[in-house]
């Protein structure tokens, strides 16, 4: 076989794999139904005609079915007479009829790939046209915006290599022409007749009436997907200039800044804002909340458009929000909006630290850690001072390394900008009862060690 010579699929196939420079090593997702079954035989034929350099696949035994390890020997069976590697891996779903069972096989998969997945190494996926349009209308009725209209992405990355749908273009009969006419052996799965299954409903009973008024549906979709994707692209540019304007760190937008851009333009930041620092995306319904709550485009907008900055100011840093968002919280501190994970428990058990022992881990899984330093710094603890560590009680107070002057800790915590959220659970480390330092924040200055001959301690917190 030479590249001139193959067939329309395999000739897809292969220009999709050298697009994404990916000839070298491939991993094929198969589950030994027929677009699978397609896909690694084109690729083995790719290897024979030196095209490929080196394939393994990849299968997943859901143990649903009562068929499933039959399915298992199926496709170990089909490797063997290729002469291709297999791995197999038997997943412990604990099906009982939940309803989200297929997502909890999607991310058990995915979990796995990711495992598998060496440097370099795509892992190519046998998705085409039809599923595509699938995942589009499955996707718009469960309410998405544009980035989710963009379903199926040909290549992302996963792990330490990256997914590759080379058929993705490529229409179902295309795939079904192919194992026809190859003799081809594959696996019909009979849960992909089952209807209680939602993807299983809209290919047996929605896709067959869109067929017999617009047969090119799935092609027609899958045009939308990548307009759809395109779009997303320019959003997700525009969004990065406006964060230039907004965010004053990596998870916090100015909201000074943020009233001045326009309704759709903030939905749009806060969109990718909370889709960059989240495992999740934020949905239409907690953007359209956090908006409402902060007011932007009444009361705050009406300021910034009249650059009554004092006024504005004032009223942002009264704002005193705290909602579900992306997964996360969102909260409000001194004109800001932070994206925060899930905070650590306020109260946790007083602990002594034996400084023998490098790292404590507090009861609310708050560890610390320290450095030892030459020079400026805490001082070491001596013989007969014990460091203790306390959770937050009111009332203590001490002179900051920073402040010529002594006061309690809640004036510190104001003066240092420290939000209210993190000033709940942060631990006060003592030498006996001598406050001491309150780790990352500041050390007393009665007890800072400035002689650089001598070891000081640097507290490291992580929560």
């Amino acid at each position: 076989m030479t590249e001139q010579s193959l067939e329309s699929l395999p000739h897809l196939v292969f220009e999709n794999l050298q697009r994404y420079h990916a000839t070298k090593k491939l991993v094929i997702a198969y589950s030994g139904g027929i677009d699978s079954t397609v896909l690694l035989h084109i690729v083995a034929q790719l290897v024979d005609a030196g095209l490929v350099s080196q394939i393994r696949a990849v299968h997943i035994n859901h143990a649903i079915q009562s068929s499933s390890d039959d399915w298992q020997h199926h496709c170990q069976l089909i490797c063997q007479q290729q002469n291709i590697p297999l791995i197999t891996h038997r997943l412990a779903l604990n099906w009982n009829g939940q309803t989200n069972i297929e997502n909890r096989a999607r991310d058990a998969r995915y979990q796995f790939f990711q495992q598998i997945l060496g440097k370099d190494e795509h892992l190519l996926m046998a998705h085409h046209q039809n599923d595509q349009a699938e995942t589009l209308l499955f996707r718009l009725l469960r309410g998405c915006g544009v980035s989710g209209a963009g379903a199926i992405p040909e290549s992302r990355p996963l792990g330490h290599g990256q997914i590759l749908r080379p058929m993705l273009s490529a229409d179902k009969r295309q795939v079904e022409d192919y194992a026809a006419s190859h003799a081809l052996s594959w696996i019909e799965d009979p849960s992909n007749q089952d209807a209680y299954f939602s993807r299983n409903f809209l290919r047996q009973r929605v896709f067959p009436l869109l067929a017999e008024r617009w047969p090119h549906y799935a092609k027609t979709l899958a045009r939308f997907t990548r307009l759809a994707t395109e779009q997303t692209l320019l959003l997700r540019e525009i969004a990065e200039q406006d964060a230039l304007l907004c965010c004053a760190g990596n998870a916090v937008i100015n909201l000074a800044q943020l009233a001045s851009l326009s309704v759709a333009r903030q939905k749009n930041l806060l969109y990718f804002w909370g889709a960059s620092h989240s495992q999740s995306t934020p949905s239409s319904q907690e953007i359209d909340e956090l908006l409402r709550q902060l007011k932007l485009t009444d009361d705050i907008q009406s300021l910034a458009a009249q650059k009554q900055t004092t006024d504005l100011l004032l009223t942002l840093r009264s704002l005193n929000i705290d909602i579900a968002f992306a997964g996360q919280r969102v909260r409000t501190f001194a004109g800001n909006l932070y994206l925060t994970n899930i905070q650590p428990d306020a109260q946790f058990k007083v602990a002594q630290w034996d400084l023998k022992m490098p790292r404590l881990t507090l009861s609310n899984q708050v560890t610390l850690s320290y450095q030892r330093i030459n020079g400026n710094g805490l001082r070491l603890p001596l013989a007969d001072e014990m460091v203790i560590v306390k959770p937050r009680a009111g009332g203590e107070k001490c002179r900051p390394d920073y402040r010529n002057h002594s006061t309690n800790l809640k004036n510190i915590y104001q003066e240092l900008n420290i939000p209210p959220w993190i000033r709940e659970w942060l631990p006060v480390i003592y030498y006996n009862d001598v406050l001491a330092a309150v780790p990352g924040v500041f050390i007393n200055q009665a007890l800072i060690n400035s002689d650089d001959n001598q070891q000081s301690l640097r507290f490291i917190i992580a929560a």
